[in-house]
């Protein structure tokens, strides 16, 4: 670490600019209904990945040992609900490192990044498709339908509060500036 990083610390702080993703994300998380846990379910789900449910978790990017656990595809897709979200099959073990470099990329895209041999690969490819599509029910389209209506709702408090945490950045910078002049 060098000590010019320190310069992005020392600047005034936005609440708007610094957490609105944070607020987008919450919304479109609640959106998304959670499979119950159902110890039987995941060891079925787990079996398809070729794992030994019983047994340690390696990641299903890179085999390395797993510490969490990565959504294959992301809860908010363009800033809004993916319809896919906390599902048994949205969810696969994976090391920290892997969870945070491939993010909200296309999980196939990222397997592709790890420079795997192709059996290898092709492998991952075939156990992850079979593991999302017997336990991954996609709810974008249905919630569109049915859900018009609370969805315009729910856009409009996200917007209320874009305008609040915009306010608290007002009242924020105003308090700044007193507190420098004295």
């Amino acid at each position: 670490m060098k000590k010019e990083s320190i310069k992005s610390h020392l600047k005034d702080y936005s609440i708007y600019q610094k957490r609105w993703t944070t607020i987008n994300h919450a919304f479109a998380a609640a959106l998304s209904a959670a499979d119950l846990y159902d110890a039987t379910r995941v060891s079925e789900a787990l079996w398809l990945l070729d794992y030994d449910p019983d047994g340690d978790l390696a990641c299903v990017y890179c085999d390395k040992p797993g510490q969490t656990w990565d959504h294959v595809t992301s809860t908010v897709s363009k800033g809004k609900f993916s319809g896919v979200g906390h599902q048994i099959g949205n969810l696969v073990p994976c090391c920290k490192a892997c969870n945070s470099s491939k993010g909200s990329k296309n999980w196939v895209v990222y397997i592709d990044s790890l420079g795997l041999d192709q059996a290898t690969r092709d492998h991952k490819i075939k156990v992850i498709t079979a593991y999302i599509d017997q336990n991954v029910i996609n709810v974008a389209e249905r919630l569109e339908q049915d859900c018009s209506a609370e969805l315009q709702e729910l856009e409009i408090i996200k917007q209320q509060i874009y305008q609040l945490m915009k306010s608290a950045d007002v009242i924020s910078s105003s308090v700044r500036r007193k507190l420098s002049q004295s």
